[in-house]
Protein backbone atom coordinates (compact mmCIF):
# COMPACT_ATOMS: atom_id res chain seq x y z
CA UNK A 1 0.00 0.00 0.00
CA UNK A 2 1.21 3.51 -0.79
CA UNK A 3 2.53 5.23 2.35
CA UNK A 4 0.71 8.45 1.46
CA UNK A 5 -2.61 6.66 1.37
CA UNK A 6 -1.79 4.75 4.54
CA UNK A 7 -0.91 7.90 6.50
CA UNK A 8 -3.96 9.72 5.23
CA UNK A 9 -6.20 6.87 6.37
CA UNK A 10 -4.46 6.89 9.75
CA UNK A 11 -5.02 10.65 10.18
CA UNK A 12 -8.70 10.10 9.43
CA UNK A 13 -8.76 7.21 11.94
CA UNK A 14 -9.78 4.70 9.27
CA UNK A 15 -6.91 2.18 9.37
CA UNK A 16 -7.52 -1.53 10.03
CA UNK A 17 -5.33 -3.77 12.23
CA UNK A 18 -3.24 -4.98 9.30
CA UNK A 19 -2.65 -1.41 8.15
CA UNK A 20 -1.63 -0.41 11.66
CA UNK A 21 0.94 -3.22 11.70
CA UNK A 22 2.32 -2.03 8.38
CA UNK A 23 2.56 1.55 9.55
CA UNK A 24 4.14 0.42 12.81
CA UNK A 25 6.88 -1.45 10.96
CA UNK A 26 7.53 1.54 8.73
CA UNK A 27 7.86 3.66 11.86
CA UNK A 28 10.49 1.27 13.26
CA UNK A 29 12.59 1.21 10.09
CA UNK A 30 14.44 4.39 11.07
CA UNK A 31 14.73 7.11 13.65
CA UNK A 32 13.75 9.58 10.95
CA UNK A 33 10.46 7.78 10.31
CA UNK A 34 9.75 7.59 14.03
CA UNK A 35 10.42 11.30 14.51
CA UNK A 36 8.26 12.26 11.52
CA UNK A 37 5.35 10.17 12.69
CA UNK A 38 5.56 11.56 16.22
CA UNK A 39 5.29 15.07 14.76
CA UNK A 40 2.24 14.10 12.72
CA UNK A 41 0.54 12.54 15.73
CA UNK A 42 1.27 15.64 17.81
CA UNK A 43 -0.07 17.97 15.09
CA UNK A 44 -3.16 15.84 14.67
CA UNK A 45 -3.94 16.09 18.36
CA UNK A 46 -3.30 19.84 18.23
CA UNK A 47 -5.91 20.20 15.47
CA UNK A 48 -8.37 18.29 17.66
CA UNK A 49 -7.59 20.67 20.47
CA UNK A 50 -8.21 23.74 18.32
CA UNK A 51 -11.40 22.35 16.83
CA UNK A 52 -12.87 21.24 20.13
CA UNK A 53 -11.08 23.50 22.61
CA UNK A 54 -9.74 20.52 24.58
CA UNK A 55 -6.39 20.46 26.33
CA UNK A 56 -4.11 17.58 25.32
CA UNK A 57 -0.76 16.19 26.41
CA UNK A 58 1.61 15.31 23.52
CA UNK A 59 3.17 12.43 25.48
CA UNK A 60 -0.24 11.03 26.31
CA UNK A 61 -1.23 11.35 22.64
CA UNK A 62 1.85 9.38 21.61
CA UNK A 63 1.14 6.63 24.13
CA UNK A 64 -2.38 6.29 22.77
CA UNK A 65 -0.94 6.12 19.28
CA UNK A 66 1.54 3.38 20.22
CA UNK A 67 -1.22 1.38 21.86
CA UNK A 68 -3.28 1.65 18.72
CA UNK A 69 -0.29 0.72 16.58
CA UNK A 70 1.04 -2.13 18.75
CA UNK A 71 2.10 -5.10 16.55
CA UNK A 72 0.14 -8.23 17.23
CA UNK A 73 2.58 -10.87 15.91
CA UNK A 74 4.52 -10.81 12.71
CA UNK A 75 6.20 -7.85 11.05
CA UNK A 76 5.21 -7.04 7.52
CA UNK A 77 7.84 -6.63 4.88
CA UNK A 78 7.52 -3.09 3.62
CA UNK A 79 9.90 -0.82 1.74
CA UNK A 80 8.39 2.62 1.63
CA UNK A 81 10.24 5.70 0.44
CA UNK A 82 11.01 8.28 3.06
CA UNK A 83 9.91 11.08 0.84
CA UNK A 84 6.40 10.01 1.70
CA UNK A 85 6.76 11.62 5.11
CA UNK A 86 6.89 15.06 3.51
CA UNK A 87 3.95 14.23 1.26
CA UNK A 88 1.97 12.99 4.24
CA UNK A 89 2.80 16.16 6.14
CA UNK A 90 1.45 18.26 3.26
CA UNK A 91 -1.69 16.14 3.21
CA UNK A 92 -2.05 16.51 6.96
CA UNK A 93 -1.69 20.28 6.85
CA UNK A 94 -4.50 20.44 4.31
CA UNK A 95 -6.71 18.34 6.58
CA UNK A 96 -5.64 20.40 9.57
CA UNK A 97 -6.55 23.66 7.82
CA UNK A 98 -9.96 22.28 6.91
CA UNK A 99 -10.68 21.09 10.43
CA UNK A 100 -9.48 24.28 12.09
CA UNK A 101 -10.87 26.84 9.69
CA UNK A 102 -14.19 25.17 8.99
CA UNK A 103 -15.10 22.61 11.63
CA UNK A 104 -13.98 24.73 14.60
CA UNK A 105 -15.73 27.77 13.14
CA UNK A 106 -18.99 25.88 12.92
CA UNK A 107 -18.58 24.76 16.53
CA UNK A 108 -17.75 28.11 18.09
CA UNK A 109 -19.56 30.66 15.93
CA UNK A 110 -23.07 29.36 15.60
CA UNK A 111 -25.36 32.38 15.47
CA UNK A 112 -27.64 33.02 18.42
CA UNK A 113 -30.73 35.07 17.52
CA UNK A 114 -32.70 37.22 19.94
CA UNK A 115 -36.17 38.40 18.93
CA UNK A 116 -38.09 41.02 20.88
CA UNK A 117 -41.87 40.71 21.10
CA UNK A 118 -41.59 43.58 23.59
CA UNK A 119 -38.75 45.77 24.85
CA UNK A 120 -36.10 43.46 26.32
CA UNK A 121 -32.50 43.51 27.48
CA UNK A 122 -29.91 41.10 26.10
CA UNK A 123 -26.64 40.46 27.95
CA UNK A 124 -23.74 39.08 25.91
CA UNK A 125 -20.87 36.98 27.26
CA UNK A 126 -18.40 39.88 27.06
CA UNK A 127 -20.53 42.05 29.38
CA UNK A 128 -22.21 44.11 26.66
CA UNK A 129 -25.87 44.94 27.37
CA UNK A 130 -28.25 45.62 24.48
CA UNK A 131 -31.81 46.88 24.81
CA UNK A 132 -33.97 45.71 21.90
CA UNK A 133 -37.11 47.54 20.84
CA UNK A 134 -40.33 45.67 20.17
CA UNK A 135 -40.19 43.84 16.83
CA UNK A 136 -36.39 44.01 16.59
CA UNK A 137 -33.99 41.12 15.99
CA UNK A 138 -30.37 40.71 17.07
CA UNK A 139 -28.14 37.91 15.76
CA UNK A 140 -24.93 37.14 17.65
CA UNK A 141 -22.55 35.95 14.93
CA UNK A 142 -19.56 35.41 17.21
CA UNK A 143 -17.70 37.11 20.03
CA UNK A 144 -18.39 40.88 19.85
CA UNK A 145 -20.00 40.53 16.44
CA UNK A 146 -23.76 41.06 15.93
CA UNK A 147 -26.31 41.87 13.24
CA UNK A 148 -29.23 44.19 14.04
CA UNK A 149 -32.63 44.47 12.39
CA UNK A 150 -34.80 47.16 13.99
CA UNK A 151 -33.86 49.44 16.89
CA UNK A 152 -31.53 48.90 19.83
CA UNK A 153 -29.55 50.77 22.45
CA UNK A 154 -26.02 49.44 22.99
CA UNK A 155 -23.92 49.66 26.16
CA UNK A 156 -20.73 47.99 24.93
CA UNK A 157 -18.24 46.54 27.39
CA UNK A 158 -14.80 48.07 26.77
CA UNK A 159 -12.08 45.89 25.26
CA UNK A 160 -9.32 47.75 23.43
CA UNK A 161 -8.01 44.52 21.91
CA UNK A 162 -11.33 43.33 20.48
CA UNK A 163 -13.52 45.86 18.65
CA UNK A 164 -17.28 45.32 18.79
CA UNK A 165 -18.92 45.06 15.35
CA UNK A 166 -22.58 45.78 14.55
CA UNK A 167 -23.71 44.86 11.03
CA UNK A 168 -26.63 46.89 9.67
CA UNK A 169 -28.81 47.16 6.59
CA UNK A 170 -26.59 50.07 5.54
CA UNK A 171 -22.96 49.54 6.54
CA UNK A 172 -21.67 48.65 9.97
CA UNK A 173 -20.50 50.18 13.25
CA UNK A 174 -17.16 49.44 14.95
CA UNK A 175 -16.60 50.33 18.62
CA UNK A 176 -14.23 49.58 21.50
CA UNK A 177 -16.55 50.50 24.37
CA UNK A 178 -19.28 53.11 24.39
CA UNK A 179 -23.04 53.74 24.33
CA UNK A 180 -25.09 54.44 21.23
CA UNK A 181 -28.51 54.02 19.66
CA UNK A 182 -29.13 52.40 16.28
CA UNK A 183 -32.24 52.24 14.15
CA UNK A 184 -31.96 50.24 10.94
CA UNK A 185 -34.27 48.96 8.23
CA UNK A 186 -34.14 48.37 4.50
CA UNK A 187 -35.12 52.01 3.90
CA UNK A 188 -33.12 53.85 6.55
CA UNK A 189 -30.34 53.56 9.13
CA UNK A 190 -29.55 55.99 11.95
CA UNK A 191 -26.62 55.82 14.38
CA UNK A 192 -26.66 58.16 17.39
CA UNK A 193 -23.73 58.23 19.83
CA UNK A 194 -24.43 59.12 23.47
CA UNK A 195 -21.03 58.27 25.02
CA UNK A 196 -17.55 57.56 23.68
CA UNK A 197 -16.76 57.25 19.98
CA UNK A 198 -17.75 54.88 17.20
CA UNK A 199 -16.70 54.39 13.60
CA UNK A 200 -19.54 54.16 11.11
CA UNK A 201 -18.71 52.61 7.76
CA UNK A 202 -21.04 53.00 4.80
CA UNK A 203 -19.85 52.10 1.32
CA UNK A 204 -16.51 53.95 0.94
CA UNK A 205 -17.10 56.32 3.88
CA UNK A 206 -15.52 55.76 7.31
CA UNK A 207 -16.80 58.33 9.80
CA UNK A 208 -15.84 58.84 13.44
CA UNK A 209 -18.89 59.82 15.52
CA UNK A 210 -18.63 61.58 18.88
CA UNK A 211 -21.34 62.16 21.53
CA UNK A 212 -24.26 64.02 19.98
CA UNK A 213 -23.29 63.04 16.43
CA UNK A 214 -25.91 61.39 14.25
CA UNK A 215 -25.20 59.53 11.01
CA UNK A 216 -28.23 58.77 8.85
CA UNK A 217 -28.57 56.88 5.59
CA UNK A 218 -31.84 57.51 3.80
CA UNK A 219 -32.54 56.45 0.23
CA UNK A 220 -28.85 55.58 -0.15
CA UNK A 221 -27.63 59.06 0.87
CA UNK A 222 -25.46 59.56 3.97
CA UNK A 223 -26.13 62.65 6.08
CA UNK A 224 -24.44 63.85 9.29
CA UNK A 225 -25.90 66.13 11.93
CA UNK A 226 -25.69 67.15 15.58
CA UNK A 227 -28.44 66.57 18.12
CA UNK A 228 -28.75 67.52 21.80
CA UNK A 229 -31.60 65.11 22.43
CA UNK A 230 -30.87 61.52 23.28
CA UNK A 231 -32.99 59.12 21.23
CA UNK A 232 -33.37 56.35 23.81
CA UNK A 233 -36.60 57.66 25.38
CA UNK A 234 -38.31 54.71 23.71
CA UNK A 235 -36.72 52.40 26.31
CA UNK A 236 -38.95 53.73 29.13
CA UNK A 237 -41.83 54.66 26.79
CA UNK A 238 -42.03 58.12 28.35
CA UNK A 239 -41.86 61.49 26.61
CA UNK A 240 -41.64 64.44 29.01
CA UNK A 241 -41.34 68.12 28.04
CA UNK A 242 -40.67 70.95 30.47
CA UNK A 243 -40.55 74.44 28.93
CA UNK A 244 -39.33 72.83 25.70
CA UNK A 245 -39.35 74.66 22.37
CA UNK A 246 -41.61 73.30 19.65
CA UNK A 247 -38.67 72.48 17.38
CA UNK A 248 -36.95 70.53 20.16
CA UNK A 249 -40.22 68.81 21.06
CA UNK A 250 -40.81 67.69 17.48
CA UNK A 251 -37.23 66.42 17.19
CA UNK A 252 -37.71 64.22 20.24
CA UNK A 253 -41.09 62.97 19.05
CA UNK A 254 -39.65 62.04 15.67
CA UNK A 255 -36.76 60.16 17.31
CA UNK A 256 -39.09 58.38 19.72
CA UNK A 257 -41.33 57.06 16.94
CA UNK A 258 -38.41 56.39 14.59
CA UNK A 259 -39.43 59.04 12.04
CA UNK A 260 -37.62 61.79 10.19
CA UNK A 261 -38.52 65.44 10.68
CA UNK A 262 -38.69 68.35 8.24
CA UNK A 263 -39.21 71.89 9.52
CA UNK A 264 -39.08 74.84 7.09
CA UNK A 265 -36.27 77.28 7.95
CA UNK A 266 -38.69 80.23 8.06
CA UNK A 267 -40.44 78.80 11.13
CA UNK A 268 -37.64 80.01 13.42
CA UNK A 269 -37.31 81.73 15.88
CA UNK A 270 -39.42 79.32 17.90
CA UNK A 271 -41.35 81.07 20.67
CA UNK A 272 -43.53 78.07 21.56
CA UNK A 273 -42.94 76.42 24.93
CA UNK A 274 -44.25 72.93 25.61
CA UNK A 275 -45.08 71.55 29.07
CA UNK A 276 -46.62 68.10 28.86
CA UNK A 277 -45.79 64.40 28.99
CA UNK A 278 -46.82 61.20 27.23
CA UNK A 279 -46.66 57.64 28.51
CA UNK A 280 -46.60 55.03 25.75
CA UNK A 281 -49.21 56.82 23.64
CA UNK A 282 -49.66 56.45 19.90
CA UNK A 283 -48.28 59.05 17.53
CA UNK A 284 -51.67 60.36 16.42
CA UNK A 285 -52.71 61.26 19.98
CA UNK A 286 -49.35 62.89 20.70
CA UNK A 287 -49.51 65.12 17.62
CA UNK A 288 -53.14 66.04 18.32
CA UNK A 289 -52.16 67.43 21.72
CA UNK A 290 -49.18 69.31 20.28
CA UNK A 291 -51.51 70.79 17.65
CA UNK A 292 -53.97 71.88 20.36
CA UNK A 293 -51.14 73.60 22.29
CA UNK A 294 -49.40 75.33 19.38
CA UNK A 295 -51.68 75.33 16.33
CA UNK A 296 -49.26 72.94 14.64
CA UNK A 297 -50.05 72.06 11.02
CA UNK A 298 -48.26 68.99 9.67
CA UNK A 299 -48.45 65.92 7.48
CA UNK A 300 -46.76 62.52 7.63
CA UNK A 301 -45.31 61.21 4.40
CA UNK A 302 -42.76 58.45 3.75
CA UNK A 303 -42.07 58.07 7.48
CA UNK A 304 -41.37 61.79 7.77
CA UNK A 305 -43.21 64.40 9.88
CA UNK A 306 -43.39 67.52 7.73
CA UNK A 307 -44.17 70.66 9.75
CA UNK A 308 -46.11 73.20 7.68
CA UNK A 309 -46.75 75.92 10.24
CA UNK A 310 -47.63 76.75 13.86
CA UNK A 311 -49.23 79.78 15.52
CA UNK A 312 -47.22 80.55 18.63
Amino acid sequence: MNINRLLSRFILNKTENEENETLNQWKNESEENLKALRQIVSLNKTSDQLAGYKKTNPEEAWKKFEKRMAPETKPASVSYLRYAVAAAAVLFLGLFAYRYLFLSTETTHQATTFQASEIRKVSLHDGTVITLDKGSTLAENGTRNVTLKGRAYFDVAPDKNRPFLVKLDHGYVTVLGTEFNITTSQERTEVYVTEGRVKYTYQSDNIILNPGDVAEVNEGVLNLRKSQHKPEGWINRILKFENESLVSTMQQIAAYYDLRLEIPAQTTPDKCRINTSFNDENLEDVLKEIKMLTGLEYEIKNRTIIVRSFKC
